[in-house]
Order: structure tokens, then sequence, then C-alpha cells
């Protein structure tokens, strides 16, 4: 099947930056969309002309966007360029109101954002750390009592510095150090329970997502900006994307069982999982936001008092 792309919608786009010259531009994308989409069986070819008696346009240009950009997650370690270099303690001696010395956590950093690092430093004494940290590095170095994985860009499947997060979580629920993931870090650790992710056809994004607890009933107001969905155990992946795009079936290395407790109210995708007899829990959506809604501001409150007890 030959895809015909018109060569000007192609340099409007902002798959390449920095790139000023159009003929440049297409120069680079091209490559990347023809592999891209040779993967899907597809032939591309750029036209300049609309009227060109080849045209015959066999997916939308947005279909055949959302491709490359697939390609892009999947190849590129996007968490690589935006951790942190290395360690920092951000509140040395942090303690609480009364006084008492907060418990020390070990933020792993794969996209943090500055308003969930705000949230964690009023509860915890917070060691901020680079996605590339191992877990025996966390352990001896820094002796942590709990352990949150941050949000963050691109494939949650992606063998880089993802991987490597995603194999520190581990190791802490097998060690039953309490854990708290949120976006990306919800993703992995699902990755480590054995889940697919997967593309969705359509991200969630927005302040006004709701999301269902299953075991309260209650739904909530959330913020959330994510393209990928972890499986549901029982009903597969929900709203897939056209590309197909999903990790490897991979077995639970978390020594734990698990439970879905949140999920999308619309489209019934996966929110939040709860391990079984762990001090852990995770959830796609974003407690931290600002200026709101605040729905799910008293997750970062469960965690604390997890972590307490």
């Amino acid at each position: 099947t030959i895809l015909y792309v018109h060569y000007t919608l192609l340099a409007n786009t902002n798959l390449v930056e920095e790139v000023p010259v159009v003929e440049e531009k297409i120069q680079v994308l091209e490559p990347v969309i023809v592999e891209a989409t040779r993967l899907k069986g597809f032939e591309v070819r750029i036209v300049n002309d609309y009227n060109n008696e080849r045209l015959e346009l066999t997916e939308t240009l947005g279909e055949a966007l959302r491709y490359i950009e697939s390609y892009r997650d999947h190849h590129e370690d996007l968490v690589a360029s935006v951790t942190c270099n290395e360690a920092v303690v951000l509140n040395p001696g942090a303690t609480d109101i009364a006084g008492q010395k907060l418990p020390r956590l070990v933020a792993i950093d794969c996209g943090v954002k500055y308003n969930i690092l705000t949230e964690l430093c009023n509860r915890f004494e917070v060691v901020w750390c680079p996605a590339s940290i191992d877990f025996k590095t966390i352990v001896d170095v820094w002796n942590p009592d709990a352990i949150f994985a941050s949000n963050g860009p691109g494939d949650p499947a992606h063998d880089g510095l993802a991987l490597m997060a995603r194999k520190s979580l581990a190791e802490a629920v097998r060690s039953e150090i309490p854990v708290m993931g949120i976006c990306l870090g919800h993703q992995l650790m699902g990755l480590a329970a054995g889940l697919r992710t997967y593309k969705l056809k359509y991200g969630h994004r927005g302040t006004n997502q709701p999301v269902l607890d299953v075991e309260t009933g209650k739904v909530i107001i959330t913020s959330q900006n994510h393209g990928y969905a972890l499986e549901d155990p029982n009903n597969g992946m929900l709203s897939p994307h056209p590309s197909g795009l999903c990790s490897d079936i991979n077995e639970n290395i978390l020594g734990a069982d698990f439970k879905v407790r949140h999920i999308n109210a619309n489209d019934k995708t996966v929110e939040g999982l709860d391990l079984i007899d762990r001090p852990a829990f995770t959830i796609q959506f974003h407690p931290e936001a600002c200026p709101g809604p605040h729905d799910a501001s008293s997750l970062f409150d469960r965690f604390s008092n997890l972590v307490r007890n």
C-alpha cells in the first residue's frame, strides 16, 4: 500500500525541532517516516502537488503522523533526555510540625513535575535521583523509607532508563519497601507486574478526566496527560492506537499480586493499581495538579500514612 503525504503539511509538523529550512526538514523527516510506516506495511511517498494524479491517501495525515510519533516514542530514550544528572537531597533534615524527623523518600526522576516534588517535600525528606540509579545504590547510599517513581515521556516499555527504573521498583516491592508511582511510574509498575502497556488511540489530556475508585465507588475529577495505558488484566487493551504499538508479554517480577483500583470513567482504561499485601500503589493521573483539580491530592497523604504505618 502506498501512502502519499503532502510536502507542505509535513513541513509544518513539529516532529523534528530546530530545522529552519523546509527542504532540510523534509530530508530529516522522510527516512523516519519511511521506516516508521514500513513497519505497518506502507510505502511512503512525499508529494508537492495536491492534484497529483497519484495522490491516493490510504490514511489521514493525522493517522500517518501518529504512526511516526509511535515510532519515535519507541526508538528514542526520552527519559534520558529529561531526568536529573545526580542525586540531590532537596530538604535535608526535614521535620514535621511537631519537630519529628520526616521519613526519607527516594524520588526516581523520569521527568518529574516541580509540584510533585513540592508535595513530596511536604511529607518526606526527599532524595531526588536520576532514573539511572540502581536499587543497590538506592539502599546502600540513601537507605530510604520509601521510593517514588515519577511521570515522564515516551514509551514505558523502552529498554533504556525506563527499564532501569522498572527494575528498581520491582526490587523495592520484593524488599517490601513502600512504593508509589504516578503516570509513567504507574506504567512501569504495571510492566513489572506482567501487564502490557500500549499506545492509546486518543491519549487522555486535560483537567477534567473522571476516574472511578472501584473500591469506594467514588468518582474524582483528575488532570491527565498521557498517550499510553496499562492493559486491563481481564479485558485487555481498551481503545488501542491503530498502529498496534504495545509491549511484549512479560512475567510478574514483583513477587506480589495486584488489583485494579482505579479506572477511567469514560473508556474504562486502567488508572491505578494496588499491590496485595505490599505497601505499594500506583495512579495514572496527576494528584499534584496545580491550580487543580484537587480531588486526588489526598493520595499523597494516603502514601505518607502507608509509609508511617
